[in-house]
């Protein structure tokens, strides 16, 4: 829907720039899981849904900029946080408890599954 009206309002020429957490075109849906649970979700979108997405909206010149690796390393690091830190600022032991089962899946089960990045294209020509 956001790519639909963005195709819709930038004029040929614009640039649709965004970030977005992504699925590997293959999973493991075992693995993947406990993320979509996590996210209420039955599947997550991937580069080339997004890519496809695009061009039936009249953009081209698609890029990306991937930092894929980035993921395990910063929910690790917000699960250290939040267990350390958690009391400290307030957070609530139902709380804490609930934010570590949920950063631990992403930590655990994003490498080899989960692709983040920035996503480029140029929109080039107005779609009916």
């Amino acid at each position: 829907m956001a790519i639909k009206e963005a195709g819709r309002i930038l004029r040929p020429g614009g640039w649709m720039i965004f970030s977005d957490i992504m699925q590997e075109e293959i999973v493991d849906s075992t693995t993947m899981q406990p993320i979509y649970n996590r996210i209420n979700l039955s599947k997550m979108g991937t580069v080339s849904n997004y890519k496809s997405a695009l061009e039936e909206n009249g953009f081209t010149n698609f890029s990306t900029d991937l930092h894929s690796d980035n993921i395990s390393e910063h929910y690790g690091c917000v699960l250290d946080v939040t267990k350390s830190k958690g009391h400290q600022i307030g957070l609530s032991e139902a709380y804490i408890k609930k934010a570590e089962a949920g950063l631990k899946v992403w930590k655990e089960n994003s490498p080899g599954n989960i692709v983040w990045g920035i996503i480029v294209a140029q929109k080039t020509h107005k779609v009916e």
